[in-house]
């Protein structure tokens, strides 16, 4: 049983553990059924057409498929909050704001990256049982190239959280569609001349950048996670 709320404290470990098991326990058939469609969408191209796949293709499609994916688990972090009743049963939690955003954070932004990467080192190793072939491990990576794909996707995975915040209601969509149009704005009003600095920064300085862009998102979805029970108290 969770323990209630005292006013002065904001965050318990054993509080946080108690909630992130009975949220698991609550949302355990769309999270299985998330993670089922994950692993079956991987095996179903590593074993039908793994044949025709090198290496590299793989890992472009593996790639490809982590920055869906993500953006799709990220979508879905706020989704407790998508009708009233829905946010009225998440603000009658004993549990404090912080507590409650934490477990969702843990799990559909943290707990997704080690089940898509175990399915992704699975399909490859299917891939090359079935066809008899080699598999990632004896490719030479490009270490930047991933390491800046990586980022990519933990950059953008924050931007869809951030919009689950804002619509809970068909999330993934609006916040495409809201990128989309960020994006085409940003061409139409600014000259190609303004995006140079993007191919002279150095390593560090892009991640720095993808970083911050990151971390900002997050803590602004925290922000509009915390509000609503500001608003819903004067409702």
């Amino acid at each position: 049983m969770i323990n209630v709320i005292s006013e002065n404290q904001t965050f318990s470990a054993s509080r946080y553990w108690s909630l992130l098991k009975r949220y698991l326990v609550e949302n355990r058939k769309s999270l299985l059924f998330f993670t089922g469609v994950v692993w079956g969408v991987i095996m179903l191209i590593c074993v039908n057409i793994g044949r025709f796949l090198d290496v590299a293709i793989e890992l472009s499609l593996f790639a490809a498929l982590f920055m869906v994916f993500a953006c799709l688990s990220a979508s879905y972090m706020f989704s407790s909050l998508r009708t009233k009743e829905l946010r009225v049963n998440t603000l009658m939690l004993p549990a404090s704001m912080l507590e409650k955003y934490m477990v969702r954070f843990t799990v559909y932004i943290v707990m997704f990256v080690p089940m898509y990467l175990l399915a992704c080192v699975a399909g490859d190793l299917v891939r090359a049982l079935v066809h008899d072939s080699e598999t990632i491990w004896s490719y030479d990576f490009d270490w930047f190239l991933g390491r800046f794909s990586v980022m990519s996707v933990l950059m953008y995975q924050s931007l869809y959280a951030l919009g689950s915040s804002l619509w809970p209601r068909h999330s993934f969509f609006k916040t495409f569609l809201a990128l989309f149009g960020l994006m085409f704005a940003c061409m139409l009003f600014f000259p190609w001349s303004a995006f140079l600095w993007f191919d002279e920064i150095s390593e560090f300085g892009l991640y720095a950048f993808m970083v911050s862009v990151t971390v900002a998102a997050y803590v602004a979805a925290w922000f509009r996670f915390r509000s609503v029970q500001v608003v819903q108290r004067f409702m």
